[in-house]
C-alpha cells in the first residue's frame, strides 16, 4: 500500500486519477520491466547471442500467445504498442500478465556477459512473482477510474471502498439456502467483475432483486405490512425488474445501481437474519 506522504494527508485530499493514456504508459513501462528482468523467460524463453533463440513453455512469442491465448493482436515488442489496444484489452491484460509472470532463481541461473547477452535462467517461483506483481499492478490501477483492483487471484474487480467491500465479503447467515447462497455469489462476482459492462452490472441487481423476491413470503411473518413494504419498496421502484410506467427509468446507472446493488445485498442480509431469529424462537429446523 502507498505510503501516506505529507502532501496526501489532511483534510480535502481528493485522491487523483490517471486518464487511459497514462494507463497504458504505466502498464507498457511495467511490462518491458518484468521481461528485461527474467520475468517471462518461464513462459517465453530468452534470446541469446550464442544459442539463439530458446524457448520458454509457451513455446511462442509474447505477441503469439496474446493473440492465441487472450485474442488480443498487438504488434513486437508488445511493450510499445499497448497505446493501440482498448481499455477493455489493456485491462484484460493485467489478468493475462498474471498467469505467465514467474520470478527467476538467481541461483539456478547464470550472466552472459558476452555482447552484455544478460541473464538466463532455469528454474522460477511462479507464486512469489505473483505475489510481487499484484500489489505492483494494484499501485495504478486503484487510480484508473473508476477504480479497480487486481486480487490475489489475478482477477480484475471493481476496487470498492469501505463500507461497501465489508457487505460484498461477508458471509451470509448459516441458515441461508444453498441455492440462495450461490445465487448471491454469482450476482457479487458479476457486479464485481471489472471488465463487466453496466448492462452486466444491472443484470446482477436483477438477479439480487430475484432472490430478494424469493424470500418475501418466508420474511412476511416476521414484519409488519408496513415494514415490509418499506423493505422491499426499492424493488420495484426502479425500471430494472419490472419496467413498470411508473418506475424511475432516468437515473445515472453507476450511481443508482451501485447503490442499489449495496441496498438489495444488505436487504438479504437483514431478511435471512430476521427469519434465522424468528425460526430459533419458534422452530429451530422451520427456515425456508
Amino acid at each position: 500500500m502507498q505510503r501516506p506522504y505529507y502532501h496526501l494527508r489532511g483534510d480535502g485530499y481528493k485522491p487523483p486519477s490517471i486518464p487511459f493514456d497514462k494507463l497504458c504508459k504505466v502498464f507498457s513501462e511495467m511490462l518491458r520491466g518484468y521481461a528485461e528482468a527474467g520475468y517471462l523467460q518461464k513462459a517465453f524463453g530468452y534470446h541469446c547471442v550464442d544459442a539463439g533463440d530458446v524457448s520458454g513453455e509457451k513455446c511462442a512469442s509474447i505477441a503469439t500467445h496474446l493473440l492465441i491465448d487472450a485474442m488480443i493482436e498487438i504488434e513486437t515488442p508488445v511493450w510499445d504498442h499497448i497505446g493501440t489496444l482498448d481499455e477493455k484489452q489493456v485491462l484484460g491484460m493485467h489478468e493475462w500478465l498474471f498467469g505467465v509472470i514467474a520470478k527467476p532463481l538467481p541461483e539456478f541461473g547464470s550472466y552472459h556477459s558476452y555482447s552484455n547477452c544478460g541473464w538466463h535462467y532455469n528454474k522460477f517461483d511462479v507464486e512469489a512473482g505473483q505475489r510481487e506483481y499484484v500489489p505492483a499492478a494494484n499501485r495504478h490501477l486503484r487510480l484508473y477510474q473508476p477504480g479497480y483492483k487486481l486480487t490475489e487471484q489475478g482477477e480484475l474487480e471493481l476496487l470498492m471502498e469501505e463500507p461497501a467491500a465489508t457487505i460484498l465479503e461477508s458471509p451470509l447467515p448459516p441458515n441461508a439456502p444453498d441455492d440462495v447462497r450461490k445465487r448471491v455469489q454469482r450476482a457479487v462476482q458479476k457486479f464485481r467483475n471489472g471488465l463487466s459492462s453496466w448492462d452486466d452490472r444491472d443484470a446482477a441487481v436483477r438477479d439480487l432483486g430475484d432472490v430478494l423476491e424469493s424470500m418475501r413470503s418466508a420474511v412476511r411473518q416476521h414484519l409488519t405490512r408496513k415494514d415490509e413494504g418499506a423493505l422491499f419498496e426499492l424493488l420495484n421502484g426502479f425500471s430494472i425488474r419490472h419496467m413498470r410506467q411508473d418506475q424511475k427509468r432516468d437515473y445515472d446507472r453507476p450511481i443508482f445501481l451501485t447503490w442499489l446493488f449495496y441496498e438489495i445485498l444488505a436487504a438479504i442480509h437483514a431478511c435471512l437474519r430476521l427469519v434465522e431469529r424468528g425460526s430459533s424462537e419458534k422452530n429451530p429446523e422451520d427456515n425456508f
